[in-house]
């Protein structure tokens, strides 16, 4: 069976890819080069500042949702995770997203492995499976299967961890979504 796509040019189609463009830029780029400029200014005989790990750490996640195919649809996000943390530099998370849209409202439930390449910095990177449940306008359920990728940069203020994030859900063949927010939290 051939399957066929068409496209067609809408105002404003790249404004969805241009905010979370925008947000992976200042994560990955911008907020690593001023944290290692403030760490340089400091001063070299006082206290380390290296933030201590915890094996758990419990979260809630605001932002918007925007399927790649209709670039100018934003749903509200918002979410809740659980990390273990095994190592300093690997962890397992457990998390649920919830997005509200003008005609559907979606529930994602996933799992995955957590990792982070440097250690003391707060570059986290996150992969896994789950499934996704969406509910349109007339109630008809649909249930499916999700794999997703994400990138967040965790800023620790105290006990609250701070953590600008993006993801990219894919589900199936054609569909993709990018979810973008922060997320809140504390480690124990």
């Amino acid at each position: 069976m051939k399957r066929t796509f068409k496209s067609t040019p809408s105002e404003g189609r790249y404004g969805n890819e241009l905010a979370v463009f925008i947000i992976v830029f200042l994560m990955l780029f911008v907020t690593p080069i001023s944290n290692c400029i403030a760490f340089e200014s400091s001063d070299q005989n006082g206290p380390e500042l290296e933030h201590q790990w915890h094996k758990n750490h419990a979260a809630i996640f605001v932002g918007g949702m925007a399927p790649v195919s209709k670039s100018n649809e934003t749903s509200l996000a918002l979410g809740v995770a659980y990390e273990r943390r095994i190592t300093e530099m690997f962890g397992l998370e457990a998390l649920a997203d919830f997005t509200i849209g003008s005609h559907e409202r979606t529930a994602l439930f996933a799992a995955g492995v957590t990792f982070r390449p440097f250690s003391g910095a707060g570059l986290k990177l996150m992969t896994g499976p789950g499934f996704e449940i969406e509910d349109r306008d007339n109630h008809a359920a649909e249930v499916n299967f999700v794999y997703g990728v994400g990138a967040a940069w965790e800023f620790h203020t105290g006990p609250v961890t701070l953590a600008p994030a993006v993801y990219a859900d894919f589900l199936g063949e054609s569909k993709t979504n990018i979810t973008f927010g922060v997320g809140i939290g504390t480690g124990f």
